[in-house]
C-alpha cells in the first residue's frame, strides 16, 4: 500500500494559448493547476524458472483525487476585451483542471524466459511478453459516474511481445507493442470527446559485441511506419493523424 502524487507539466503551468480553427477550439494553460493525489494497492505473485526466467501476475488499484484532465471550461466571448483581442468568438475554450476523482484497477501478466532447454544453437533464443488490462471509473463534478472509455488518459489494454536471439557475439531482437484506443480529451458532451485510435508498433535491433565490455548496436523504430489517428466520438470522424518517427539509430555502449 502506498500514496503518491503527480505534478502537472511545466508547459501546462506557463501562460500560453493555442487555437485550432478547424475544430473551433482554443486551448489555454492553467497556472493554478494543482497536483493529483493517489492511494495505491499493489499485489504480485511471481514464479521463477530454472535456469533463467519468470512468470508474474499482478493486481493493482489506484484511487486518485484532484484528477487532472483536459476539458471544456467555457466559450470565448465576443468583443475586443474577450482576452484574445476580439478573435476566436464562439470557439470552445479548453484547459486542464483538477476535476473530481478517478478509480483504476487492473491486472498485469508478465513472462520472460531464456529458452536454454532447446537443442543446439536454438538455446540462444529468448522470449518475453506482457499484458495489462484495466478498468476505470470516475466523477468529474457531475451527478453521473463515468466508466471505461469515458475516463481520459487511461489505456484499457496494452501488450508487448519480444523475441531475441544471441549467437556468440551477434544478437538480434524484435519487439511488438499494442495499445488499444482510449479517451484523450474529455468533454461533458459525448460528441465532442476526442480519442486516440489503437496503435501497433514494431521495433527491431541488431547488436555486435566488440569486447566483453563494449557493444555496437543498430536499432530501427516503427519498422512498419504505423500511423495513429485521433478521432472525435466515433472512429470515422478523424481529427488528426500522427505518425511516430521511423528512425535508425547507431550507437556504442560500454561498461568501464
Amino acid at each position: 500500500w502506498s500514496t503518491s502524487f503527480g505534478r502537472p507539466a511545466l508547459t501546462v503551468l506557463m501562460p500560453s494559448a493555442s487555437a485550432n480553427d478547424n475544430a473551433r477550439t482554443v486551448t489555454t494553460s492553467n497556472p493554478a493547476l494543482g497536483p493529483q493525489y493517489s492511494k495505491n494497492v499493489d499485489a504480485t505473485l511471481e514464479y521463477y524458472f530454472r535456469p533463467a526466467g519468470f512468470l508474474k501476475l499482478g493486481f493493482f488499484r489506484k484511487n486518485i483525487k484532484d484528477y487532472i484532465l483536459t476539458t471544456m471550461v467555457g466559450t470565448v466571448a465576443s468583443g475586443a476585451d474577450n482576452g484574445f483581442g476580439g478573435d476566436y468568438a464562439g470557439y470552445d475554450l479548453l484547459s486542464q483542471t483538477n476535476a473530481g476523482r478517478a478509480d483504476v484497477e487492473g491486472w498485469e501478466l508478465d513472462y520472460r524466459q531464456q529458452l536454454l532447454f532447446l537443442p543446439g544453437q536454438l538455446k540462444g533464443f529468448e522470449f518475453g511478453g506482457n499484458f495489462t488490462s484495466i478498468k476505470t471509473h470516475g466523477n468529474f463534478g457531475g451527478t453521473t459516474n463515468l466508466t471505461g472509455s469515458e475516463v481520459p488518459g487511461f489505456v484499457p489494454r496494452t501488450a508487448n511481445v519480444s523475441l531475441g536471439y544471441t549467437y556468440r557475439r551477434v544478437g538480434t531482437r524484435i519487439n511488438y507493442s499494442y495499445m488499444s484506443a482510449y479517451l484523450r480529451s474529455f468533454n461533458a458532451q459525448p460528441g465532442l470527446r476526442v480519442f486516440w485510435d489503437k496503435l501497433n508498433v514494431v521495433t527491431a535491433s541488431v547488436f555486435y559485441t566488440l569486447k566483453p565490455n563494449m557493444t555496437l548496436s543498430v536499432d530501427m523504430a516503427n519498422v512498419l511506419a504505423e500511423r495513429r489517428a485521433a478521432y472525435q466520438y466515433v472512429p470515422s470522424r478523424t481529427s488528426q493523424i500522427f505518425m511516430p518517427s521511423q528512425t535508425i539509430s547507431i550507437g556504442v555502449r560500454g561498461r568501464f
